[in-house]
């Protein structure tokens, strides 16, 4: 059983951030597809923002 350690305002935080990089990776990922992008190093780097994204909306389904 796990213990919740977010109060309802660092979740809302932490879930508004989420949604704000996965929004972000999205619009990375269709930029950087309409262009083109032949360097393999600029889709790597869309993954950053679905990473950050991905992990703080599950850190505040979970609230931890």
């Amino acid at each position: 059983m796990s213990v919740a350690n977010l109060g309802p305002r660092e979740s809302r935080k932490r879930l508004w951030f989420g949604l704000v990089m996965l929004a972000l990776g999205i619009i990375l990922a269709g930029g950087l597809r309409s262009i083109i992008a032949e360097n393999r190093l600029w889709r790597f780097a869309v993954m950053i923002p679905f990473w950050l994204g991905a992990l703080n909306a599950l850190q505040a389904k979970e609230k931890t």
